[in-house]
């Protein structure tokens, strides 16, 4: 019998959260260049301020995990209970794209399975080739609740 989904395995990481968060760290690096010309004290607390961001967020992502085999679905996050369903339970995967800015990167993906409760995880976690694995692998399951149908065409 063929497996309803390719195994794969992808880990959050660091490298997600920057790909995804860039703006954020291009706006914390023009307030260090604007503050930092008349108060360079100010500058390294805005410095400061935006490392300890960074490294509460490395925590959250690196704890972040999705990992399909052939028979489970397994859906890990830092400081939630692991999340572990049979590979032919799951129903669908809702992708929930916010509307400014419209990114895909800042996707949440909410997991359904019939007669199981529902897993969120936040697709910023996750490296952009490991985000395309991941749609790869369940793009028949993937649908949009604000369009109704499946987001693998877009």
């Amino acid at each position: 019998m063929t497996p309803r989904f390719k195994p794969v395995s992808v880990h959050g990481s660091v490298w997600g959260l920057l790909a995804s968060y860039w703006f954020a760290l291009a706006a914390v690096v023009i307030i260090v260049i604007a503050v930092g010309r008349t108060n360079p004290t100010a500058a390294m607390w805005v410095i400061l301020v935006a490392l300890i961001a960074l490294l509460v967020s490395s925590a959250f992502a690196t704890g972040s995990a999705v990992i399909v085999t052939e028979r489970a679905i397994t859906v890990r996050r830092r400081l939630r209970a692991e999340w572990s369903i049979p590979a032919a339970d799951l129903t669908t995967i809702e992708e929930h794209i916010p509307m400014r800015p419209r990114a895909r990167s800042l996707a949440g993906w909410a997991f359904r399975a019939e007669g199981h409760p529902k897993a969120t995880i936040e697709m910023a976690m996750f490296a952009p080739l490991d985000r395309r694995k991941l749609r790869n692998v369940f793009a028949d399951v993937l649908v949009s609740p604000d369009l109704g149908r499946p987001t693998a065409n877009r």
